[in-house]
């Protein structure tokens, strides 16, 4: 769902006078009078646009924040995070795990069975609600995404309807046309060749009145009359082939005339139709807009809800490895039972230096448990006797090795965790910077002329550069005027242009720019 209020650059507690200025102000800024071919700023203004119809307009605004308010405050049933039993070394029930401590001489004894088994059932309770939540989290979120789609399809559907009738409807009438222009040509050229037909007879009664002209003069009188008559027939059938043709033309006319009638009517419904097409589109476009917004939404919740499941079953499982290895020599030393040799080095050296304080200061405990400390320091740091120690609380390499993974898996896990959060707050502050620099802010300009122009923290893209530099500069900012005047004279994002290039430098040194006075 798009957020109206930060499109146009507002407070969502802003009065409708600051609404109308700063839509103004902004849209003043995109107006393509003053970004001449800018794609983008075209269609930023027209989401400006579609932003401040809302929010300017009384009601359209109170439903709008009815709904963004739900957006951004969805209230999910409450999970429970109850983690399973944990059993620590790769036992097989809790009489085991006994048994492995009991051995030890002064170590606590472990839990008793039936508490437990008290606990386990409740982890297996606590996992079965958190599935049933999951499951249904996943059910509506499917839900969701399939009304979308729905309405995504259905749309495409009306859209290719539409398409495949107005594609009909102009083959048809071409078709007619076409068929009507041939036979207006068909009858034009019946029509010269009756006129070739004319012309033949007129010359066939020249002929004849020469033939009179040189003829005797008794059979002068009778020729004359012959050719007279001749001259009448002539005339007769000319007038009625000549009055047969028109009239053929003109009827052929007016059909032409009603085709391209009904052929402008057809370009007046495809435009029609070129109008629904885009909206719906448009729709689309909006719809889809809002199906990736929330999937995002979404996979960003899951994430987190995941990573803090991981996070809070990690840590109650070495809460309860703590609890149970407090009493060996890895409880003395303050290590896990996987901790590697620098490891219990480290943690043997903050100890005794604690100690050795207390000592000093006559703590007569402190002398104790530093004697208790160097034993569990040499018994842990020697292999061999580490390893025959393990076998007497029932630790297997195995054991080891399978934790030493875990942890791996773990670290693993929080490290990309805390990456992709990294650089979703990354990209969120450049969104941020983006928007404060299409309002003007000239130090948001600045810093994404030059985060674009080095290409340090994001791809390095030149013509961006010199958009910001160029939109920087309008405000005479130093740093931009002289990073223009940089990429004129190297061709960077622009046309190279040296004269350019140098004026806009000079203008940064007038300025006091530190770059630009040393620049030669």
């Amino acid at each position: 769902m798009k957020d109206y209020y930060k499109i146009v650059g507002v407070s969502p507690k802003a009065t409708e006078e600051e609404i109308r200025q700063t839509y103004r102000r902004k849209a003043k800024l995109l107006h393509p009078d003053l970004n001449d071919n800018n794609a983008k700023a075209a269609e930023q203004l027209m989401e400006v646009n579609e932003a401040y119809a809302v929010i300017s307009h009384k009601d359209k605004r109170a439903e709008y924040d009815k709904k963004w308010a739900a957006f951004k405050n969805p209230q999910p049933q409450p999970r429970p995070q109850t983690p399973p039993p944990f059993q620590p070394f790769g036992s097989t029930g809790p009489q085991s795990q006994q048994q492995r401590y009991t051995n030890t001489a002064g170590q606590a004894q472990f839990m008793n069975q039936q508490q437990f088994m008290n606990q386990q059932a409740a982890a297996q309770q606590a996992e079965l609600n958190r599935r049933i939540e999951q499951a249904t989290t996943t059910a509506y979120n499917n839900g969701y995404s399939k009304g979308f789609n729905d309405s995504v399809a259905s749309n495409n559907t009306k859209i290719a309807g539409i398409e495949k009738t107005y594609t009909s409807q102009i083959n048809s009438l071409t078709e007619t046309l076409r068929a009507v222009k041939s036979d207006v040509f068909e009858k034009t050229k019946q029509l010269r060749e009756l006129e070739d037909q004319v012309d033949e007879l007129r010359i066939e009664n020249e002929a004849l009145w020469c033939q009179i002209s040189e003829g005797d003069d008794d059979d002068a009188e009778a020729m004359v009359e012959k050719a007279k008559e001749r001259t009448r027939e002539i005339c007769k059938e000319d007038a009625k082939i000549t009055e047969g043709l028109q009239l053929k033309v003109k009827k052929l006319s007016e059909e032409l005339a009603d085709v391209l009638n009904k052929q402008e009517a057809a370009s007046r419904l495809a435009f029609e139709n070129d109008l629904k097409l885009n909206r719906l589109k448009e729709e689309n476009k909006t719809l889809l807009e809002q199906i990736q917004s929330y999937q995002s939404y979404v996979n960003t919740r899951e994430n987190d809800d995941n990573y803090e499941v991981i996070v809070k079953e990690r840590e109650t499982k070495l809460r309860q490895v703590k609890k149970l290895i407090k009493n060996t020599y890895y409880g003395t030393v303050g290590v896990l039972y996987w901790a590697s040799s620098e490891e219990i080095e480290e943690a043997y050296k903050k100890l005794r230096a604690r100690y050795e304080v207390k000592i000093k200061r006559d703590d007569k405990d402190a002398r104790d448990r530093l004697e208790e400390l160097k034993k569990a320091y040499l018994v842990l740091i020697n292999p061999d006797k580490r390893k025959e120690y393990n076998s007497t609380i029932d630790i297997t390499q195995d054991d080891v090795e399978a934790e030493i993974k875990e942890q791996h898996e773990y670290d693993e896990a929080v490290k990309n965790h805390l990456e992709a959060k990294a650089e979703s707050e990354f990209w969120a502050q450049v969104d941020e910077l983006t928007f404060l620099a299409q309002t003007g802010d000239v130090e948001a300009q600045t810093t994404l002329g030059e985060m674009y122009y080095f290409g340090d923290e994001i791809d390095k893209d030149l013509d961006q550069a010199f958009y910001w530099f160029k939109e920087g500069a309008k405000q005479q900012n130093p740093d931009c005027l002289y990073y223009l005047g940089r990429c004129y004279l190297n061709g960077e994002g622009t046309t190279r242009d040296e004269t350019k290039g140098m004026g806009f430098i000079r203008q940064a040194a007038k300025l006091g720019q530190a770059e630009a006075a040393k620049f030669k």
